[in-house]
Formats: C-alpha cells, structure tokens, sequence
C-alpha cells in the first residue's frame, strides 16, 4: 500500500504543492481531485480544503515576473478591492501565473466566476462586462511584459 503522504504525478504540482489550486499536493487531495468532481469543482471556484480561511502558511505568492493573477491583484488593488485572509484571492493569483496567459484567455469565464463569487461574499456590486474588460487587461499586460522581457 502506498503513503497516502506521497504525491501522484500530476502536471499541475511543483516543490509539494498545486500551483493550479494553491494547495499542498498531497496523495489523498490529489486523488480526490482526480476522482470526485465535487471537490474539483471546489478548488476551482476556491472554496476546497486547503484553500482560503483553511490555507497555510505555505500558501505564499509564487514568485512572478508580474503574470496575469499578479497584475488582476494589482489592478483590483488600485480599485480598493484587498484580499483578505479568509478569502482564495492569492490561490486564485498563484493559479493564474502558473498557467500563464494563455490558459488565462481559456479559462476567462472560470476568473469572473471567481471574482462574482468573491464580490458576492463582500456584497460589493458585480459587473460581468466590467470584470471581463479588468481580467482582459491583466492577462494585456502580462503578456506585454513577457515580450518586453524577450526583447531586451
């Protein structure tokens, strides 16, 4: 039998965790991940064990050059929206500079029900179209920077 400590192969973990979730990538998440759509789904709208009021310590920024949930956390911060500690904000952040813009343009209906939830929680006030412009301009500005970064 194996450790239920061990981590299965999974393309979303790197250094023990789940860059895709925020969370330590462990064999029974990984698995529950990989096997009961209800808790995947969880972690997607950032509301699954290990995430938000129940995150560690360990659930640090990763280390970015400015991808696209750096520059969403940034602009929401110059529009006064913080996260807060029982919120999956920097999860959601790690998720999206992980997977970079391209996954970003994907998965962009994912983000905004990310940030409706969130609202929700907050009682502020919701606009999809306004939050699908904001997102659209991080992942803008993510990609300006990495083709800056190429080019010098």
């Amino acid at each position: 039998m194996s450790d239920l400590r061990e981590p299965l192969p999974c393309d979303d973990r790197k250094d023990g965790r789940c860059v895709r979730f925020g969370i330590s990538a462990h064999q029974p998440w990984c698995l529950l991940c990989e096997t009961k759509p209800a808790y995947r789904k969880a972690w997607e709208e950032g509301r699954g064990p290990g995430q938000g009021e129940f995150a560690g310590p360990t659930d640090k920024p990763l280390p970015t050059n400015g991808g696209p949930g750096t520059e969403l956390h940034r602009l929401l911060k110059r529009l006064g929206i913080h996260e807060t500690p029982d919120c999956p904000c920097m999860a959601h952040m790690n998720t999206m500079d992980s997977r970079g813009a391209e996954w970003c343009e994907e998965h962009i209906d994912t983000i905004i029900g990310w940030l409706k939830r969130e609202a929700k929680r907050r009682k502020l006030p919701f606009v999809p179209v306004v939050a699908k412009l904001v997102v659209n301009l991080a992942i803008r500005r993510a990609k300006k920077k990495v083709h800056t970064a190429e080019v010098a």
